[in-house]
């Protein structure tokens, strides 16, 4: 809303119950509204927003939903999705919804969409099912586009000089994950940059992370649309106006390798946290955890094996490989070599091993899955966290 509260409630009156003009608190204008629907089937849909109106607008709704089952409230984040009663929270789209959402499209391109958006409701709400992958991602770069500017929208809700923080989000998505990397980049002095961390950490744009063995935090952008808007929108201006077919193809040329993988291995971890969720277990960021991560392992015919995650917790443990290129699949071969690499580091006979890919898996790899507890493979269909 981010108007002041009388200006609120006089706007929402004027809209929704314009007979009652002399309404002066949201708690009347609800109750009138709510009146007014007459036992209709009501949905009504918040932002993530926090204000004194917002607040209370949201607390008036609660109390008629505890008493109606034809209202229903819907709250769009960009974080969690969950379901309490009929309140309904809608967080960002999953890849599987992006591939199911998009039946005649490639699943990369599906896969690719879900990269450049971030899933988010707000940017990916202008896609069109019906339109070609090249159409979309004409339509995404438009100046005008939710993808242009959303982001610029939430800094300007969240900070008063928004454009103080682009350079940090566009230094981290270039790669700089350290205090001191980033101050360097952007000439900041190190506790004039913290601060600046902080704030955008409190307003979820940016995570930080520390491992057992670096007191050191790391910073990373909360999504992969963050780092594409850094990408291909704040430093691509006059591309964007003068020359969109040129900005469309440094997209198509780039995505991949700094979107669409990383997008999907932070996937495969939401999936990982969510399994195990269901099973009461926590295994990020415990004191009982121990984590390895990129971990190569050199076999005897020269090949080199990535095993991305080695996991232990007090109560399990796991392998996660991930797809380093859109065009990996597992058979046979493959996952013997993993295996190989496994029994290298005596990771195979007890940790469970789980295996991602953008595309389907083999009858062999698929039967074996089936047959043993200590095998999982895990396809992009399957990715719906």
């Amino acid at each position: 809303m981010n108007l002041p509260y009388e200006k609120a409630v006089e706007s929402f009156v004027r809209a929704y119950i314009p007979e009652k003009p002399n309404i002066k608190s949201m708690s009347d204008a609800v109750d009138a509204f709510v009146k007014k629907q007459n036992n209709k089937y009501i949905l009504i849909i918040f932002e993530n927003e926090s204000d004194k109106v917002m607040l209370e607008c949201k607390d008036c709704f609660y109390n008629y939903r505890n008493k109606s089952r034809t209202l229903v409230l819907c709250f769009i984040r960009n974080e969690e999705i969950s379901l309490v009663g009929n309140a309904v929270s809608m967080g960002y789209r999953s890849i599987a919804e992006f591939i199911k959402e998009f039946p005649n499209y490639d699943k990369y391109d599906a896969i690719r969409l879900h990269a450049l958006t971030g899933g988010m409701m707000g940017v990916a709400k202008e896609l069109d099912q019906n339109a070609s992958y090249e159409d979309n991602l004409q339509k995404l770069l438009e100046p005008d586009s939710a993808f242009s500017t959303y982001l610029p929208t939430l800094f300007n809700k969240c900070f008063r000089t928004p454009e103080s923080y682009y350079p940090i989000l566009k230094s981290i998505a270039d790669g700089h994950h350290r205090l001191s990397e980033i101050a360097k980049d952007i000439s900041f002095p190190n506790n004039k940059c913290l601060k600046y961390l902080e704030a955008l950490i409190k307003n979820g744009f940016v995570v930080s992370e520390r491992n057992e063995r670096n007191t050191q935090s790391t910073y990373y952008l909360k999504n992969t649309y963050y780092i594409a808007w850094c990408k291909y929108i704040y430093t691509q201006t006059m591309l964007q106006v003068l020359v969109k077919d040129s900005l469309a193809r440094f997209v198509k040329d780039s995505i991949d390798e700094y979107l669409t993988i990383p997008d999907f291995h932070k996937a495969c971890l939401r999936f990982m946290e969510n399994a195990n969720k269901r099973y009461n277990i926590e295994y990020r960021f415990s004191e009982f955890t121990k984590i390895r991560k990129a971990i190569p392992i050199k076999l005897r015919n020269g090949k080199t094996i990535v095993i991305d995650y080695c996991i232990d917790t007090n109560e399990i443990s796991y392998n996660l490989i991930f797809p380093h290129s859109l065009e990996m699949r597992y058979e046979r071969g493959e996952v013997e070599e993993i295996y190989r690499a496994l029994e290298r580091i005596d990771r195979r006979y007890y940790a469970h091993t789980v295996i991602f890919s953008f595309n389907r898996f083999s009858d062999w790899c698929t039967h074996k899955s089936a047959h043993n507890d200590w095998f999982h493979i895990v396809s992009a269909e399957r990715l719906k966290y």
